[in-house]
């Protein structure tokens, strides 16, 4: 079974630097990269092997965060 708590990569906040892992699922770029650097080559959320340890930035997320927090200054 996956531990996600081990890799803590659902953090408190928003994410600063999210990026897409071979599992097509996003995380914050530390926790992700904390996870691989412990020589973990799974997914933290199903468990499956990763096809490669890659990272991609999210740029879509990473902009509809930081228009979010525009809004949210406006407010």
């Amino acid at each position: 079974m996956h531990d996600i708590s081990v890799c803590e990569c659902v953090m408190q906040g928003l994410m600063k630097d999210p990026v897409v892992a071979a599992d097509g699922q996003t995380y914050e770029r530390a926790a992700i990269q904390e996870w691989l650097d412990r020589g973990n080559r799974s997914s933290p959320m199903s468990g499956a092997q990763l096809e490669h340890t890659s990272l991609t930035p999210n740029y879509n997320l990473r902009s509809q965060i930081h228009a979010w927090q525009q809004q949210l200054q406006l407010s």
